[in-house]
């Protein structure tokens, strides 16, 4: 066999790999899905994530966190804004607590699901020093989501416009912004 004949063996033999690869990774993730939302009595929704180039294979799956019946933020700070957000989206608040840096672990301690990459219906979290947060971080309930999911366009509390004030702006995804999905 010559050298160019085991190359493309080689080829073949991986590009067969990879597709295998991908239907398992798909069915897994569906089996996973399944099992969760049947055996755990919860709900999970399954969304295709936008994809790029050399991620096809993404899948978002937005659980259910737990719920309380009030606001867990100070009125007119952002914390309590995207609590508003979300209770109009779904009609309950979040269970999350503490300052908008805390809420990236505080959201998956609750159960909900947590990403990098920005999707529709979810709340974007800044660290501090990010898109203007200051020491407390932020965050900032996501309206819309470019297509390439290289800007979001929010709708803050207490953000340019001030304390106790709406307003929104378009925000370049940078690292150090996660998203917690809503369900």
């Amino acid at each position: 066999m010559s050298d160019f004949e085991s190359h493309a063996r080689h080829s073949t033999t991986k590009h067969q790999s990879r597709s295998f690869g991908a239907v398992v990774r798909r069915g897994l993730a569906a089996l996973a899905v399944a099992a969760f939302a049947t055996g755990m009595g919860a709900q999970a929704v399954v969304v295709a994530a936008p994809a790029s180039a050399d991620t096809v294979d993404q899948i978002a799956i937005r659980t259910v966190g737990r719920t309380q019946s009030v606001n867990p933020g100070t009125p007119g700070q952002c914390t309590w804004g995207v609590a508003e957000k979300w209770y109009e989206a779904t009609g309950s608040y979040p269970a999350m607590r503490g300052n908008a840096l805390e809420w990236t672990n505080t959201a998956a301690a609750a159960g909900y699901t947590v990403v990098d990459t920005p999707q529709n219906r979810s709340i974007v979290v800044f660290q501090p020093g990010v898109a203007g947060a200051g020491g407390y971080g932020h965050v900032a309930w996501v309206d819309s989501v470019s297509a390439g999911g290289q800007f979001i366009h929010v709708t803050e509390m207490n953000g340019v416009a001030g304390e106790g004030l709406w307003n929104d702006r378009d925000i370049q995804n940078v690292a150090g912004m996660t998203y917690i999905l809503l369900p």
